[in-house]
C-alpha cells in the first residue's frame, strides 16, 4: 500500500486525532513523527525527510511518495531535488488535491491527491489555503502523512 495524506483544518484537530496514540514517555513516537522538510523530484516524486535518526529505511526508489531519515537522506540525494519552500505547498479543497509550488501560468512541480480532509465541525474552506510548514507529521505505523493547514490550538 501507497502513502496516504491527510490533512487537518487546525492543530486542534490534529492533536484531538492522534491524542490516545501519542505517548509523551516514549523517546520516539512512531505515530507522529515531524516532518523537517519536503522535496520534489523529476517524474513526479516526492520526497519527505524526517526528522529522526533513530530508525533505518529502506529506500523505495520506484514509489511516488517515499520518506527518508537524515542520514538516508544525506547519501541519497543526487542534486536535482527541489525543496518546497514555506508558503509554496497549497491544498486545493475543490478538487481535494495538494498544489506543490505553484507557478502563475505554468504547471506547478507536483500535483497530489490527499485523501482525507478533518476538521471538528465539517466545515469546508472556500477557496486554495497554504500549508503550514512546521506542522508536518508522519505516521510510521499507518504510512501516513499528515499536513495541517493552520498552525492553532
Amino acid at each position: 500500500m501507497g502513502t496516504s495524506i491527510y490533512v487537518f483544518k487546525n492543530l486542534k484537530t490534529y492533536l484531538k486525532s492522534y491524542e490516545n496514540f501519542v505517548d509523551p514517555k516514549k523517546d520516539l513516537n512512531e505515530r507522529s513523527i515531524k516532518v523537517r522538510d519536503l522535496y520534489t523530484r523529476p517524474n513526479e516524486k516526492l520526497w519527505f525527510v524526517l526528522d529522526t535518526d533513530k530508525f533505518s529505511n529502506k529506500i523505495s526508489i520506484t514509489k511516488s511518495i517515499t520518506f527518508l531519515t537524515l542520514k538516508d537522506f544525506k547519501f541519497s540525494s543526487d542534486g536535482k531535488e527541489k525543496l518546497v519552500k514555506y508558503g509554496r505547498l497549497k491544498f486545493d479543497f475543490k478538487h481535494n488535491k495538494l498544489i506543490f509550488n505553484p507557478r502563475f501560468l505554468r504547471k506547478p512541480d507536483l500535483i497530489l491527491k490527499t485523501d482525507k480532509y478533518v476538521s471538528m465541525l465539517n466545515e469546508k474552506p472556500k477557496k486554495t489555503k497554504k500549508i503550514d510548514n512546521s506542522c508536518m507529521f508522519f505516521d510510521l505505523q499507518f504510512n501516513r502523512l499528515c499536513l495541517v493547514l493552520e498552525n492553532e490550538i
